[in-house]
Order: C-alpha cells, then structure tokens, then sequence
C-alpha cells in the first residue's frame, strides 16, 4: 500500500484585492461595522472584517485595504455598516470576486445620500456622498 502526502496549501490559494471605502460627506464615519461575511470567502486575517470592522474615516478622506480573496470562492459579498458622526446611517453590500472580473457587483445601499461604485484595476471603491 502506497502512502500518499499531499499539501493542503491549494485549499488557501487567495488573489489580491482592494477595497477603498470614501467618504466624501462632512461628517466623520465614527466606525464601520463589518457583517454578512463567509469566513471561506476571505484568507485568513485578510478579510473585510479585520480590516474594516470598528475603523473610523475622517470626514472627505478614504481609506484603502488590502483584501486576500479564496480562489476557490464562487462570490465573495461583503456588507458594511457606516456609522456617521452626525447620527446618519448607510449600508452596502458588495461582492469582492468584481474586483477581479469574476462577478457582477451585486451592490446595493441604503442610506439618506447617493453611494456609487467604481473599480479600478483590482481595487473596488465605494463611495459615500456628497451630502
């Protein structure tokens, strides 16, 4: 009987993605809440929710991250909540496997001002605002 050793590294395999959040309102986002994630979608430590959940973003400035997204995942939607300091709320929701031409968007928002999307080479932005 033969004795087979296999690496289970391919199971990990990840392609590199950014995301760039923008606020361009005047008010602060005091801190984003991260939800609606598979774990299987995101390599570990290099998901939407280590590198979004809690952040705060002045108020006209963005903040870019770098995202590591499972080869193997069919879609890879990410949900967000922006809490801003003027007590205004915006959700979205936006698949990350767009950031590499492997999906629609599927973007969404709900929120008091206009939000859009754009992508740029492997870096999805989302924007929020003006007022």
């Amino acid at each position: 009987m033969a004795t087979v050793l296999c690496s289970a590294s391919w199971f990990t395999w990840s392609r590199e993605t950014y995301l760039i959040i923008q606020n361009r309102r005047f008010s602060p986002i005091d801190f984003i809440t991260v939800r609606n994630v598979d774990s299987f979608d995101f390599e570990k430590g290099s998901g939407p929710r280590e590198k979004f959940n809690g952040i705060s973003i002045p108020a006209k400035r963005l903040v870019k991250r770098r995202l590591e997204l499972n080869h193997w995942a069919s879609n890879c939607p990410v949900t967000m909540d922006l809490n801003f300091n003027d007590g205004s709320k915006a959700t979205f929701t936006i698949n990350m496997k767009y950031a590499l031409h492997e999906s629609e968007a599927g973007f969404s928002y709900e929120a008091p001002f206009s939000m859009t999307y754009n992508k740029v080479g492997t870096t999805v932005v989302v924007i929020a605002g003006p007022n």
